[in-house]
């Protein structure tokens, strides 16, 4: 179902990764390039990154700090902390309700599909209603609801350049 490098987990590991028989959860940081190959459910963080492969499916809770990879036929839901830049191949999906972050974004054109909720953050900003980024308050953000409008990501880089609002059945990829 889902590889973790390619090893099979230590008893240790095994203690923080649960197998429910429909997905793989994964509670513990990970500290090696996680490989995501069916259905996974990222709680703690994936500190070398993350390569979603075709049909995979993560669900990232967590963090993601150094890489961030879909490839067509992947998807990612994701509800945590993004510090990586994200590359999203030409039928791949991610769909991004909490904080984006990427370090260096240069702009270029997005070929994926990447979604962006109202009230997501990106680096210090927040996505509005109007599909614009408004500075957000240092405060602890709310969290954004399932059925939040999104955005369509058309050009990375420090200005976003957003789409939309998206097609609601674009949401429904994880």
């Amino acid at each position: 179902m889902t590889a973790h490098n390619g090893r099979v987990p230590s008893r240790s590991m095994a203690e923080h990764i649960r197998d429910t028989g429909e997905e793989l959860i994964l509670c513990d940081d990970q500290h090696t390039l996680l490989r995501v190959t069916g259905p996974t459910r990222l709680l703690g963080a994936a500190l070398a990154g993350v390569h979603v492969l075709p049909s995979g499916a993560l669900i990232a809770a967590g963090i993601i700090t150094r890489r961030l990879v879909i490839d067509s036929g992947g998807a990612c839901r994701a509800s945590g902390y993004i510090r990586a830049v994200p590359q999203v191949a030409r039928d791949g999906f991610l769909d991004m309700t909490g904080h984006l972050d990427p370090a260096r974004w240069p702009r270029a054109e997005i070929e994926g599909i990447i979604l962006i909720a109202v009230g997501t953050r990106y680096r210090q900003h927040v996505v509005t209603p109007e599909g614009t980024l408004s500075p957000a308050e240092p405060s602890a953000p709310a969290p954004v609801g399932e059925d939040a409008m999104r955005f369509r990501i058309l050009h990375s880089g420090p200005a976003l350049v957003l789409a939309g609002p998206a097609d609601p059945a674009d949401i429904g990829h994880v």
